[in-house]
């Protein structure tokens, strides 16, 4: 963990391009922890190709917030999966956090069948995600900034324990050359 500001790559479809752009505000906006949500609108680089990019985001941030719902999505080329499934398999693949929401649904038969099929892996207990299901915009920005904060706490936590852990060596390692020395 960096002490820079965590960017949190957020993926989802053009479906929920409304709560992304909320969400990115939100996060973006949190008066007690600092975090920068990134979005791939926001950025148009020249010189290399989406895909390039969007992995060189997810390796760069510090979290991937997913957001799913009934729509497919962008078919990824030469796929038969979507964009949005991509960047959920690249980011399980990555030693960071991943927080998939799922939008809960009232006709699952109105889901294309193939987001219906990658909404089963994904929350598939033996090989998926864990993941949170919300209902609406509000419930999204809650779930989502609850869990960043968590995990900022967890990760403060964690580096407050290592800090301890390196005293303690330090301390063993002195006390160690210091007999050394005596004994000399």
């Amino acid at each position: 963990m960096s002490f820079s500001i965590p960017q949190v790559f957020i993926s989802s479809t053009s479906e929920f391009a409304a709560e992304r752009r909320s969400l990115a505000a939100t996060i973006d906006s949190m008066e007690d922890m600092d975090f920068k949500a990134y979005v791939y609108e926001d950025e148009r680089p020249p010189g290399t190709s989406p895909e390039k990019h969007c992995a060189r985001r997810m390796r760069e941030s510090e979290l991937v917030v997913l957001v799913v719902g009934s729509h497919f999505g962008t078919t990824f080329p030469n796929k038969a999966t979507s964009i949005v499934q991509w960047e959920y398999e690249y980011a399980k693949d990555l030693p960071r956090p991943l927080h998939p929401y799922v939008k809960k649904l009232p006709d699952v038969a109105a889901i294309d069948p193939r987001q219906a099929d990658f909404i089963r892996n994904l929350t598939d207990f033996s090989k998926g995600s864990w993941s949170r299901i919300f209902s609406n915009e509000r419930e999204l920005l809650d779930w989502s900034v609850k869990d960043l904060r968590k995990w900022r706490l967890d990760s403060w936590k964690l580096h407050e324990d290592l800090q301890s852990d390196r005293r303690r060596w330090k301390d063993r390692l002195l006390l160690g050359a210091g007999g050394l020395l005596s004994l000399a």
